[in-house]
């Protein structure tokens, strides 16, 4: 491939992922608004059914990062063993993401994960004990 199909191919699967983040953390902080709102409206086994569908929805995304990140690093290799790039390839390389930025990304993930399911749950609870 040239260096402009690769940096525009780049582009896209960035662009893709960002999206995808984005999606997920709009229904994250809706499953938490679910928790505080609709806590006392829920019973054990719709707690149970929405906290199974928020994990599986994450999975499914998880999945979707894992295969951008792997496309993602194969353009960024071509990338790196063509000549000659030009100013805005050498960006794009000089900007791919660190082993401590992945771990923020990934961090930052697993915690509002962690943190939307432990709420609901914290919710459900809290509310059952003082009724």
């Amino acid at each position: 491939m040239t260096e402009y199909e690769i940096v525009y191919l780049s582009s896209e699967y960035l662009n893709r992922t960002w999206e995808v983040m984005q999606f997920w953390a709009s229904v994250s902080f809706g499953f938490i608004a679910l928790s505080h709102l609709g806590a006392k409206h829920l019973n054990w086994l719709t707690t149970c059914i929405v906290t199974t569908l928020y994990i599986v929805f994450t999975l499914f995304v998880m999945n979707i990062f894992r295969v951008n990140g792997e496309v993602g690093d194969g353009f960024l290799t071509e990338l790196k063993a063509l000549e000659n790039l030009g100013p805005g390839a050498q960006a794009i390389v000089a900007s791919a993401p660190t082993a401590l930025g992945m771990a923020a990304i990934i961090s930052t993930f697993f915690g509002l994960f962690i943190a939307s399911v432990a709420f609901l749950w914290l919710s459900f609870w809290r509310v059952r004990k003082t009724a």
